[in-house]
């Protein structure tokens, strides 16, 4: 039996977002009946609405601390210099001076301190970032960046910390400009080497075999730059000597939520199979493919404002025509896949946009090396894909590094 569709009123529906935070928003009816939606049997029903509503996020809520309060530590003092936006986090996080006591010698004058919302699910996660980021084969890896202190708790245990002071980087590869650096092989090498060392200390920590496992996510924002190794680029170069290093963003391995962004997400997490090792593989891919050529993947220039993930799907669909999708026992999952499929029929303008990923890769403005290795790590079937070690054994790897010797 077809599963009635959900209606609150005569003339509107609430559309959900996004699937994991939602907003209920009204939509004409008759936009919705013009639009592929109506193909889609069963999108909105009195099943899969509660699971939307039943899934949305905590409202955030940021600490009782504002710019120019003196923050206590374990360690050393803080004063809230400046509030950072535009992160992944639903964190709040400062940039602060670090205030020595006594003769104790400062690490630097800046810091990062990110501060928990006083929520439970928060404070979880703030407590298991701790844990990863107190791990030797964490600590011990110039590919993450430094913790420093804790804030509300002590060093030496994770429950009833508040906030985790790290190491301060100038920017993040979002704020780096492409048209400038997108044809450096230096750079490009030094931040493949941050994430896939990084990857590669999550997985011998143990950190990705198991369920309780946690892998790390990657983007734009979470791939951390200090401005004097941008400006003093040596050749050759390593990921040391530029600086450049990985924000741990943790989530338990095999994590069915939303949680890589649109732009970054791979395949099997929209087709609702969650977030593996191979996945943040594509995540990196996907993260230098968009900083070279934005646009292509992600929600901009979405259609269906209600479903992100659909459109984003319909991308993909048009990157990998030849992608066979397996069945999808999720629900919402499957509608998703059903909604880009009808938009895919309609073949409005917006759609046509995006062409296969070896046409918009021949149309990037960057090297032959590291088209090729985009293209190697850019495998639709996560079984296929590589993991982080065979990226760095393969040939498209090494033609980078020797292009970074020349």
């Amino acid at each position: 039996m077809r599963p009635r569709l959900w209606r609150l009123g005569p003339t509107r529906v609430y559309a959900p977002c996004n699937r994991h935070n939602v907003q209920t928003r009204p939509y004409p009816r008759q936009l919705l009946q013009k639009s592929p939606l109506s193909r889609v049997p069963g999108y909105f029903t009195d099943e899969l609405l509660p699971k939307y509503m039943s899934s949305s996020a905590s409202t955030r809520t940021a600490p009782a601390v504002e710019v120019g309060r003196i923050v206590p530590g374990a360690r050393w003092d803080y004063r809230l210099h400046q509030l950072l936006e535009g992160g992944m986090s639903q964190s709040t996080v400062f940039k602060a001076e670090i205030l020595p006591r006594k003769s104790d010698a400062r690490p630097a004058r800046w810091a990062a301190i990110k501060m928990a919302p006083n929520n439970r699910a928060s404070l979880e996660a703030l407590e298991r970032e701790y844990d990863i980021y107190s791990m030797h084969n964490v600590a011990s890896k110039s590919c993450f960046r430094d913790l420093y202190d804790v804030i509300g708790g002590n060093l030496n245990a994770g429950a009833g910390i508040e906030g985790l002071v790290f190491e301060w980087m100038d920017c993040t590869l979002a704020n780096l400009s492409p048209k400038k650096y997108q044809r450096n092989p230096v750079i490009i090498k030094a931040i493949v080497d941050a994430v896939l060392h990084g990857l590669i200390a999550l997985e011998m920590g143990k950190l990705i075999s198991n369920p309780t496992a946690y892998c790390s996510l990657v983007s734009t924002l979470s791939i951390l730059l200090p401005k004097w190794a941008i400006w003093a680029l040596v050749r050759p170069c390593n990921p040391r000597q530029l600086g450049t290093c990985l924000q741990i963003l943790v989530l338990p391995d095999g994590y069915r939520g939303a949680a890589q962004p649109f732009a970054m997400r791979a395949p099997e997490v929209y087709m609702g199979l969650g977030c593996i090792h191979r996945s943040s593989i594509w995540a990196l891919a996907a993260t230098l493919f968009c900083w070279v050529r934005p646009g292509v993947l992600g929600a901009a220039n979405s259609q269906i404002p209600f479903s992100n993930e659909a459109w984003c799907i319909v991308k993909l669909r048009r990157l990998f025509p030849n992608w066979v999708v397996p069945p999808i026992e999720d629900d919402v999952c499957r509608c998703e896949f059903e909604l880009a499929d009808a938009l895919i029929e309609e073949s409005t303008p917006r759609v046509l946009e995006v062409s296969s990923l070896e046409e918009e890769l021949e149309a990037t403005p960057t090297l032959p090396e590291i088209k090729d290795l985009l293209r190697f790590m850019l495998i639709i079937d996560a079984q296929l894909r590589p993991t982080a070690a065979e990226v760095l054994r393969s040939k498209e790897y090494l033609a980078l590094e020797k292009e970074t010797q020349k």
